[in-house]
């Protein structure tokens, strides 16, 4: 990485030195290189240096600038030219020394500590840079770009609410770019999930064609369930900055949770091969691609989703899509690999168990996964979808009684939930135990009314019991909320033929 900060490119190198000795006073709505304290009496040694650097000639910049602190070591103006030219020339530790000299001498010198917490954060120093904005803005609380550039840090450490206090209050002080700081706290807004604050605050600006400002206007919209138009503003965004990952990363994320997963595939292949590697780019390319079939590509994009940190939630992710793709290629090892994988890395995760067990139980290894489920229900014994599993396996291991207990446990927790109920259902109807059947029956009804298949083994349990009349009107219900599933056509007939 470069030490040599953004602002102080070769350009700028006359006007960033003149500076030094041309401006006075502090202006709120003025650039950090023209706040500074009083300007010495003696700048004409400014000139020949401000002109060699303009020339590109670092040198003898440096010979002449040194040549001035060696005759005039008190001079804060040289020293923090000297940090200047030395950052220029690559010299990371030097540029330092030389703005904390220039800062020693005057501790106040606004530009100095601005210029050198720059100069931390272009070398990876970030609190050494925050600590440095910090003492700029204590030196003048209305200094816009030194908020600017901490809510930007704090930003990136993830500190919202410090991130959003610096910003606001650079966008309060009136300064020309601030459009593009109003844009950054919007996009802090929209981390924090303050859509509205986002939509206001850009409200004046939406016209624009910027790709930061569609980014977040578009993420605001999202979050407020707007996906139209989110995708609207992504797409404008990325009509003026085609090659834009952010944007191409937030759209396809999107129509991936809209079930778009043809165009997803289109939208996110960019991103995804992006260096370096962008783990929830591949992460969305992987369900994208798994949604659409293509479960060799998937695999490939889960596993660089999950190659930058093993430990994260997004590789977790990653992994189940790995392995319902090796299911889906028929690899059943390498699927039973993967969740075995799973667990290990997220060993207190029970949906890592779930699936663990899940997949064994769906290619046929049911005493494999019933030893998973046994483990994870050890460690989870409230887990209602554990149960629930293992209560499948049961039955089709043939012990109908373990199977019975873990779905009335499964029901017990989750009283919410109609699958265990339907399930216990179906055991008890199978044990001949058609009372305890219909009850569960009805309690799942009794959460979804238009659950068909509960309508159509009730219609069947009250035909057994000889109550023709409820059978044939469950049994036209069950017809009419199926859609005319064959089994609730069966029932019926079944139940006009009495």
């Amino acid at each position: 990485m470069s030490i040599v900060p953004g602002k102080l490119r070769t350009k700028m190198l006359l006007p960033l030195v003149l500076a030094a000795f041309t401006q006075t006073a502090y202006a709120a709505t003025t650039d950090y290189e023209l706040l500074l304290p009083q300007a010495p009496k003696d700048t004409a040694y400014l000139l020949p240096i401000s002109q060699a650097l303009s020339d590109g000639n670092l040198a003898q910049a440096e010979t002449l600038v040194r040549a001035r602190v060696g005759i005039a070591p008190e001079d804060a103006v040289a020293w923090e030219v000297l940090g200047v030219t030395l950052a220029l020339g690559g010299d990371a530790s030097g540029a330092d020394a030389a703005y904390a000299k220039a800062v020693e001498l005057e501790p106040k010198r606004l530009s100095a500590w601005v210029k050198r917490g720059d100069l931390a954060e272009a070398a990876g120093k970030m609190p050494d840079a925050m600590t440095y904005w910090t003492a700029a803005i204590e030196i003048a609380p209305a200094y816009a770009a030194a908020h600017q550039r901490l809510g930007g840090a704090y930003a990136a450490a993830g500190n919202l609410p410090r991130a959003i206090e610096h910003l606001e209050a650079a966008v309060a002080i009136e300064k020309p770019d601030v459009f593009a700081v109003k844009t950054e706290l919007a996009l802090v807004y929209n981390r924090a999930g303050r859509p509205g604050d986002t939509l206001a605050l850009l409200a004046d600006a939406a016209t624009k064609k910027d790709a930061r400002l569609m980014l977040a206007l578009g993420n605001a919209h999202a979050q407020l369930g707007d996906a139209e138009t989110a995708l609207s503003q992504y797409q404008r965004g990325i009509d003026a900055a085609p090659d834009d990952n952010a944007l191409l990363k937030a759209k396809g994320a999107l129509q991936v949770e809209t079930g778009d997963m043809t165009n997803a595939v289109a939208t996110l292949s960019k991103p995804a091969a992006a260096m370096p590697v962008d783990s929830f780019s591949n992460l969305q390319y992987a369900r994208a691609l798994l949604a659409t079939g293509n479960s060799t590509d998937a695999i490939a994009a889960a596993e660089r989703a999950a190659s930058t940190d093993k430990t994260s939630d997004i590789a977790r992710q990653a992994l189940f899509v790995a392995a319902r793709a090796h299911l889906l290629n028929r690899d059943f090892p390498k699927a039973i690999e993967t969740t075995a994988q799973l667990v290990a890395l997220f060993p207190d995760d029970p949906a890592s168990w779930r699936e663990h067990a899940a997949i064994s139980g769906a290619i046929g290894r049911y005493p494999a996964a019933k030893d998973i489920y046994d483990e994870a229900i050890a460690r989870f014994d409230n887990d209602a979808e554990l149960l629930r599993g293992r209560s499948i396996v049961n039955l089709r291991l043939g012990q109908i009684d373990a199977a019975a207990e873990d779905a009335g446990l499964a029901a017990s927790l989750a009283p919410d939930w109609l699958e265990p109920r339907f399930l216990l259902g179906e055991i008890e109807q199978a044990r001949g135990q058609n009372d305890k059947a219909e009850a569960a029956f009805r309690a799942a009804l009794a959460i979804n009314p238009a659950h068909w298949p509960s309508m159509v083994n009730t219609a069947a349990l009250r035909l057994a019991a000889g109550d023709t009349a409820e059978a044939l009107q469950l049994a036209q219900m069950a017809v009419e909320a199926s859609g005319g599933a064959q089994a609730a056509l069966d029932v019926l007939g079944k139940a006009k033929a009495q």
